[in-house]
């Protein structure tokens, strides 16, 4: 479970328009963490020594 976010800290989703509930801003929560869990990592960047083959021009 995540840590609690500090009272000066401002929410990270502002409702601009309408009245959602509390289940409807739970799946828009949910959604938005499992797209954030489903990206893939970054590439790793290549190690020194394939970068003094690779050549250079």
């Amino acid at each position: 479970m995540a840590a609690p976010l500090p009272d000066n800290e401002p929410p990270r989703v502002d409702v601009v328009r309408g009245a959602p509930t509390s289940e409807e801003l739970a799946a828009l929560v949910g959604a938005l963490a499992a797209l954030s869990a489903a990206a893939p990592p970054p590439p790793a960047p290549p190690s020194r020594w394939a970068r003094t083959y690779r050549p250079t021009r």
